[in-house]
């Protein structure tokens, strides 16, 4: 059988073989602040926003 990603080669059960994903979101990390123009992206979904109240609380 031929694992379509060679970084699962390792993984003998099928059940590990994972999909490449149709549409990944980029994140951005910031201790202090995002531009606008990042504001702007992460509303209409084109970007995630990670401030520290974010990274370490979960919202």
């Amino acid at each position: 059988m031929r694992v379509p990603y060679p970084e699962f080669q390792s993984c003998t059960s099928k059940r590990y073989v994972s999909k490449k994903p149709r549409h990944a979101t980029p994140a951005r990390y910031s201790g202090a602040c995002f531009e606008p123009e990042l504001r702007a992206a992460a509303d209409r979904g084109e970007v995630v926003l990670v401030d520290p109240q974010r990274l370490y609380t979960g919202s």
